[in-house]
């Protein structure tokens, strides 16, 4: 008797585990529903565009050296200062010939980005890891989720 009172309660904290798991997963891109905002910011080599509307978000990176653009669009979600952005579609013009040449063009490989906000002074900067450490100072007008 003892072995089945046992049995049930590894199952129910089996499923308690798994939804609280799920939730924590889950609540970023929950939040992310929030997004209504608008991001550019532009340097010598190339600039970036974003909207964000209901939690999918669209980027246009222009590499000006060599008039590529990329496209990305996905799912955004947001933890405190974390910006955590799943591309489901990819898509470029005119494909470089040697991919490796330029630092963004590499960029085309990935789905998931993960990015810090840092609210300063009403300005935005986002500290990327990717596709190497780097902060950027962000024009934004809009909110970037709910909470």
């Amino acid at each position: 008797m003892d072995m089945i009172k046992n049995w049930v309660s590894f199952k129910s904290i089996k499923w308690i585990s798994l939804t609280l798991l799920l939730v924590y997963s889950a609540t970023p891109f929950i939040n992310g529903l929030g997004c209504d905002y608008q991001q550019q910011y532009e340097r010598d080599d190339f600039s970036f565009y974003s909207t964000c509307k209901f939690g999918y978000a669209k980027s246009v990176v222009h590499d000006k050296a060599t008039g590529e653009v990329l496209k990305h669009e996905g799912l955004l979600g947001k933890r405190g200062d974390t910006v955590i952005f799943i591309a489901n579609r990819v898509t470029r013009t005119t494909p470089h010939q040697d991919l490796h040449s330029n630092v963004y063009s590499v960029m085309h490989n990935d789905f998931l980005y993960i990015a810090k906000i840092i609210h300063k002074d009403k300005e935005d900067w986002i500290v990327m890891t990717y596709p190497y450490y780097r902060l950027q100072k962000v024009k934004t007008l809009g909110k970037q989720s709910f909470w």
